[in-house]
């Protein structure tokens, strides 16, 4: 599509979902301008049409630092990782993966489950192929004893009929390209097949040479003629029993077998590693097409109380919110925050103390002091008065005489999360999900998706963490309350649209109080250019 003058990737995207010719869509992407547009048109697509795509350009340096958590993570290829997933679109990483994907989703079956028979004339290859599959969430199931003693009455004794099958270089490729498959498909045992070392005329040709003088006179190809087969059956098989069938194979088109898989449309790879991640491709794809239905959201009414705290921050020419006044900000729109108080002397400290009851904490308040963690600024489970002045003496010495402290409750919670919103140029606002606390940006174990999400987006962005067990029931913990963190995330979709003077949002630390999130820090960025919109 060229600079995109006239028409543009999304136009391409949407006439290609339309195409019936087109059974899948492959995408290289530089950078996308109109980014509601390409998810949702992508989002009317993937339910019935695979689409895959390749993004270059995520390394590239973003044009400022983030001011908070969320935005130091930022990172173009985190947010269009997280895109893409919205969007319904496997990601690849290479030309390579683009083709030979988007070729194996547009000329396969379905893959219907995730049980995988791995059949092979090489151990190397065959464990290979098993390993990449199983990392990737297949299953590589062992064969019912029935279906083993069919397989072991066909095989020399030293082969495995386990699965995987491993002829251990047998030389009936019959026998492993079709006898076998078919027993296996037909077994109602596995719902695709990868297959590895069908091969004929180029094993022979390599063979040749070193058998020539036994066959006087006798050609190349007349050699080759010798051992031709009838190979209509063998690349009929995923039709017939519509499973997918792909094949790994160190011989290229020259090759008899891999030309006939090649003119049936059965993918071959030239590695064993890359034919189990086409059939993880199979895969993704079939949890896209099974996600559940993305109901596109309404935006609540926005708060007054939010509008005069923003607007006042704003007004001074202020280029954040203080904790305080950002927590406030979420509990306009009922986000779970800590209980806590303001306070300007010692006596109102002990007052604060005393209504919300100990222990509490102690912390410096003020918009200059966005970040406080490690400056002697935050006091942790004080249980009395007397640690209590204390603690806010030690606060006004570090942070300088006059300065407001906040009393909170003391929130226990052994499970840290952090969630926020930073804007992306494309895209806009972006939310932010992840591991919590004060290692966050180290563990960098945090997902994107663009603003506002439905229910199901919200959903898929809570358990996209590669730590999501930490959700469930944990060392004893209960599983965390999953519908009060999607209710928190769909909620944090919509502020910054409600509010464009927020350019960034940070609610880190999400702690989990027995299973309920309570959000114990907060910070929103301002951006003074941008204006309320008219009630």
């Amino acid at each position: 599509v060229g600079n995109e003058g006239d028409l543009n990737l999304i136009d391409a995207l949407e006439f290609l979902g339309q195409d019936r010719q087109t059974r899948a869509i492959a995408l290289y992407i530089e950078g996308i301008r109109d980014g509601r547009r390409f998810i949702e048109t992508a989002q009317k697509i993937t339910p019935y049409k695979p689409v895959v795509a390749q993004y270059v350009g995520g390394t590239a340096a973003g044009a400022r630092a983030g001011a908070s958590h969320t935005g130091a993570m930022a990172g173009p290829d985190e947010v269009y990782d997280g895109i893409l997933k919205q969007a319904g679109i496997i990601r690849v990483h290479s030309v390579e993966e683009l083709y030979g994907h988007g070729w194996t989703l547009a000329t396969q079956p379905p893959l219907q489950g995730r049980r995988i028979a791995v059949l092979t004339n090489s151990g190397g290859p065959g464990t290979a192929m098993s390993h990449t599959a199983n990392a990737g969430g297949l299953e590589v199931p062992p064969f019912s004893k029935q279906l083993q003693d069919k397989i072991r009455a066909l095989i020399p004794p030293h082969a495995s009929c386990g699965n995987p099958v491993d002829l251990t270089f047998h030389l009936d490729t019959r026998l492993l390209s079709l006898t076998i498959p078919e027993l296996v498909m037909s077994s109602g045992e596995v719902d695709g097949v990868l297959l590895h070392g069908a091969m004929g005329s180029g094993f022979m040709r390599a063979v040749y040479p070193h058998v020539s003088e036994l066959f006087p006179g006798l050609t190349e190809e007349q050699f080759l003629e010798l051992f031709r087969e009838d190979l209509s059956e063998n690349v009929a098989l995923p039709v017939k029993y519509g499973k997918p069938l792909i094949i790994s194979s160190f011989f290229d088109h020259e090759d008899d077998y891999t030309a006939a898989y090649q003119a049936a449309n059965i993918p071959v790879f030239d590695a064993p590693e890359k034919a189990a991640r086409a059939m993880l491709a199979l895969l993704r794809y079939s949890e896209i097409s099974r996600r559940k239905k993305i109901v596109p959201p309404l935006l609540p009414e926005r708060a007054a109380e939010a509008d005069r705290i923003i607007n006042e921050a704003v007004s001074s020419g202020r280029k954040n919110l203080d904790e305080y006044e950002s927590k406030r900000l979420l509990a306009a729109y009922n986000f779970p925050v800590s209980r806590e108080r303001r306070a300007g002397s010692e006596a109102e400290a002990a007052a604060a103390a005393a209504e919300l009851g100990y222990p509490v904490v102690v912390k410096a308040c003020h918009h200059t002091l966005p970040h406080k963690t490690g400056r002697g600024l935050i006091f942790l489970n004080i249980r009395d008065e007397s640690s209590l002045l204390q603690a806010y003496r030690a606060v006004q010495e570090a942070a300088g005489p006059g300065l407001p402290v906040l009393v909170s409750e003391m929130v226990q919670g052994n499970r840290e999360f952090t969630a926020g919103v930073t804007r992306q140029p494309g895209f806009g606002p972006c939310v932010m999900f992840g591991l919590g606390g004060i290692f966050t940006e180290a563990l960098q174990d945090a997902a994107f998706r663009a603003a506002p999400l439905s229910e199901t987006e919200a959903e898929e962005l809570l358990f996209s963490l590669r730590a999501a067990a930490l959700l469930g029931p944990f060392r004893g913990m209960p599983a965390v309350d999953a519908a009060a963190l999607v209710k928190l995330l769909q909620q944090l979709s919509f502020i910054p649209l409600l509010h464009p003077q927020i350019r960034e949002l940070d609610l880190n630390p999400i702690l989990i109080r027995g299973h309920a999130p309570v959000v114990v820090d907060a910070l929103a960025v301002l951006d003074g250019a941008r204006h309320s919109p008219a009630r």
